[in-house]
């Protein structure tokens, strides 16, 4: 049995190799250190990983209480609400997702484990989190603990989809970042992951629009012939995100779908900002 310093050193040690998992897991360019980088601790008397399938799981905490704070650009600490941290990751109550992906480390009894929030539900002296392990499936644990969650800025690291998929394998991405550029993926075979996300697949063109460069033109067609895309993109800021606008065809085996319609991209840097993009 551990000694009362013993056990002592060994939770040190352990948040120490947290916060420095965290921090290589969300680097910051120096080109952004002026930005807020925040990190949330929440404690809690009760903490439960629960295994699921494959590398995803599923964390209950009791009682928790959220504790924020950053020495970029200057000093700053203090207790909030569990949902204000929720928040500060574009979480949607109603659906539980998290429009932003962040790192965390959940510690029990000195040991950690890495992972990614998907989404999260928040009632009365409960949290739940679905997460998935960034290095591999979780290990079951209970006990006290506390999670480590970074904000570090980095874009939004969920995929927004930006045509759906008709009968032919091809799907349309967006995402936000850095900053209020729009990467536009097409990605072939992407398959639909258990939280509801898109995931996988082969990308076969990707283009960009910025305020610098608003417009973009993707013009493809696979090698068999059968599936053509001729689509004009143009970005426009409005205060949600960055509304991506399309106009073109999607052609099918000979048969021309038009397209004339449009999707709002959410931007962590307008979510952080608090203000219009």
């Amino acid at each position: 049995m551990l000694s009362t310093s013993s056990a002592t050193f060994r939770r040190i040690v352990g948040i120490a190799a947290i916060a420095l998992a965290t921090a290589l897991l969300s680097p910051i360019a120096a080109s952004q250190a002026a930005e807020p980088s925040y990190l949330f601790t929440v404690d809690s008397p009760l903490v439960k990983v629960k295994p699921g399938k494959a590398e995803f799981a599923r964390i209950v905490v009791k009682s928790p209480r959220t504790t924020q704070f950053t020495d970029r650009p200057e000093r700053e600490a203090g207790s909030i609400g569990t949902k204000i941290m929720l928040e500060a990751f574009g979480w949607d109550e109603e659906s539980r997702r998290l429009r932003h992906y962040p790192n965390a480390a959940v510690s029990i009894d000195g040991m950690s484990q890495v992972v990614e929030v998907r989404r999260a539900t928040k009632a009365p002296g409960r949290l739940v989190l679905w997460v998935r392990g960034l290095e591999g499936p979780l290990d079951k644990m209970t006990g006290p603990g506390s999670i480590f969650v970074d904000n570090a800025p980095a874009g939004y690291a969920t995929q927004t989809l930006l045509l759906p998929p008709t009968q032919a394998p091809y799907v349309l991405f967006g995402l936000a970042g850095p900053r209020d550029g729009v990467a536009i993926t097409l990605v072939e075979n992407a398959v639909l992951s258990p939280d509801g996300t898109w995931s996988g697949g082969t990308t076969v063109q990707i283009i960009s629009v910025s305020p610098e460069s608003p417009t973009a033109q993707l013009t493809w067609t696979n090698m068999q012939g059968q599936m053509e895309f001729d689509i004009e993109f143009a970005l426009e800021r409005v205060p949600d995100g960055l509304l991506i606008s399309m106009n073109g065809s999607q052609t099918l085996e000979g048969g021309a779908i038009p397209i004339d319609t449009g999707t709002v991209v959410p931007s962590y840097w307008c979510a952080a900002a608090g203000e219009p993009c």
